[in-house]
């Protein structure tokens, strides 16, 4: 089962991810940006390029995710439910990233960011 597709699974959800750590749930960031559904990046994006070193200020934080939802919006392309963009978190180098748009739990739109390779 691909958990981080968002198909609906007796074994393991989008929300028990969420709630396991597996994913980081910034859908209320990406609300501040105009995004309407879900949005998660996986807790390896997360731990290696936003929260990374762990002693940031929150507000540095924020910013890296205001950062890679705003460069989504110039990737996302509307006949595509997969897009990849590359993250610059505040370092020279250039992170490949993928943004997969698939259903939630519940059948509703949502957005799962992730490292080449995930799933």
């Amino acid at each position: 089962m691909n958990v981080l597709a968002g198909a609906l699974s007796d074994t393991y959800s989008r929300e028990e991810a969420i709630l396991d750590g597996q994913l980081v749930d910034v859908s209320e960031t990406a609300a501040k940006l105009g995004y309407r559904c879900q949005v998660a990046v996986t807790a390896t994006l997360w731990h290696k390029y936003i929260d990374n070193p762990p002693e940031l200020f929150e507000e540095t934080k924020q910013r890296r995710v205001w950062d890679m939802l705003w460069l989504l919006r110039f990737a996302i392309l509307p006949v595509n439910r997969t897009s990849h963009f590359n993250l610059t978190p505040g370092k020279p180098i250039a992170v490949k990233v993928t943004a997969l748009a698939d259903p939630d739990d519940y059948s509703e739109a949502a957005i799962t960011i992730m490292l080449p390779g995930e799933d």
